[in-house]
């Protein structure tokens, strides 16, 4: 059975939450790359196929001839160099800038599981659906994390020469920002949240996946859509959902905490 386009977004209803914290930004590259050193965790796939996994070996890469050092370049980092005259010190220092462009990527390809351990390695946990929400439309209610009109080139949503890893450093785009300050909530990647996936209380509509333990995914990210993208898949209310074991390229996360009352 096909469901009704933005069913699971209804009926409208008031949330009360408690006081939180949610981070400014998505969790980069650089540091989940700290906890996979701390927690011997598995890595994301796509950072075998970047070379950013090898960011974790830098000593062993500096100890390689010439010869190992054009092929590592060419092959993995597909440098844009003169091959022919380069040397070892000038290689080295490429694979270095772009190690440094990948730190401030959003790290993707992670499940929910992993986005979870990453939290709670950080004494924070992920945020709920509604208050990723709340975050998002702020005090006003509003459609975008910027206001109620749409704006087509504020988020990060669609695949660019511009932006040849598909997602963007995290911040990079200062209109998707909301009334809190929080970046990349209605683009660059798509979010997981704590919630499993169930319809809201009152619903009429009782979709397939409700309570199937997939969990929710909100925000709006880098996918197949390539560059027609509708609006409405933007706005903050949009919820999608994943099995929690699932990863992709556009996946990824940022971390919630609790605030201690004295």
């Amino acid at each position: 059975m096909t469901e009704p386009w933005f069913i699971n977004e209804h009926p409208r209803h008031i949330v009360n939450l408690q006081q939180y914290y949610i981070d400014r930004f998505e969790v980069s590259n650089l540091a989940y790359r700290q906890f996979v050193k701390d927690t011997r965790k598995s890595i994301p796939a796509h950072w075998l196929e970047n070379g950013y996994a090898l960011s974790l070996r830098e000593k062993n890469i500096e100890k390689l001839n010439l010869v190992a050092l054009k092929n590592l370049a060419n092959d993995i980092f597909q440098l844009d160099i003169n091959y022919k005259t380069i040397n070892k010190a000038s290689i080295i220092k490429k694979i270095k800038q772009r190690w440094a462009y990948l730190h401030r990527l959003p790290v993707s390809n992670v499940s929910w599981f992993d986005a979870k351990a990453y939290c709670s390695w950080l004494n924070k946990r992920l945020p709920s659906e509604s208050e990723w929400e709340k975050a998002a439309r702020g005090t006003d209610g509003r459609i975008y994390p910027w206001g109620n009109e749409w704006q087509a080139n504020a988020a990060k949503i669609s695949y660019s020469e511009k932006w040849p890893d598909a997602v963007a450093a995290v911040g990079s785009f200062n209109q998707d920002q909301s009334s809190y300050g929080i970046y990349d909530l209605a683009g660059n990647v798509f979010e997981w949240v704590a919630d499993t996936y169930r319809a809201y209380h009152h619903a009429d509509f009782q979709s397939h996946y409700y309570g199937k333990q997939h969990k929710v995914v909100r925000g709006y990210g880098v996918s197949s859509s390539g560059h027609y993208v509708l609006a409405d898949f933007v706005r903050s209310s949009f919820r999608q959902h994943a099995h929690p074991e699932h990863s992709n390229i556009g996946q990824g996360f940022r971390c919630a905490a609790d605030v201690i009352q004295p």
